[in-house]
């Protein structure tokens, strides 16, 4: 039994330390917004429609987003 209690509190301890990394705030300024940047997706499939309406191919719902 005390290898169970052992292994709780350890699990209660590793559960606490998250809950308090995850309620505390970043002190290096960055918020996570860079702006300006631009991301380039890579596909092999065809484009069949530009149009929003009917791009339901993951080739022309790609290019759209």
């Amino acid at each position: 039994m005390k290898r169970r209690t052992g292994a709780k509190a350890v699990a209660i301890a590793a559960a606490g330390a998250l809950l308090l990394s995850a309620c505390s705030t970043s002190t290096t300024g960055n918020d996570g917004e860079e702006g300006g940047g631009s991301l380039t997706v890579g596909t092999t499939d065809k484009v069949v429609a530009l149009d929003p309406a009917g791009a339901y191919d993951n080739g022309s719902s790609l290019v759209e987003q």
